[in-house]
């Protein structure tokens, strides 16, 4: 699956007024902004003990980056993450996609 394809998935799953709304406040904030994709592939399932401090601290690492000077916006699927989001047709490959205002607010 190319970028395009996965931007138009990723589209398909989000609601026209949450994706409209993000996309003014990205075009009128600034001229451009910076977007980190993650693309992972599961040791275990999301369920499992293996995976249980990954899944715990979700909540807790998310509302951190939320807070952070220079986040703009972050994917979340069903709950309040990105794990129910599968782009790829191997189920145990998840994506987190966070948009910043410029890399150095990302790596701060």
């Amino acid at each position: 699956m190319g970028i395009g394809e996965l931007s138009s998935h990723l589209n398909e799953r989000s609601s026209a007024s949450t994706a409209a709304a993000t996309v003014a406040r990205v075009t009128t904030e600034h001229a451009a902004h910076f977007a980190q994709l993650n693309v992972a592939h599961l040791a275990a399932p999301l369920d499992s003990p293996q995976l249980a401090g990954f899944v715990n601290a979700l909540d807790e690492i998310n509302a951190l980056g939320e807070g952070s000077p220079g986040f703009v916006w972050r994917l979340v699927g069903e709950g309040n993450d990105a794990t129910s989001i599968r782009p790829f047709p191997d189920p145990d490959m998840i994506v987190n996609l966070t948009v910043w205002t410029d890399k150095a607010a990302l790596e701060a």
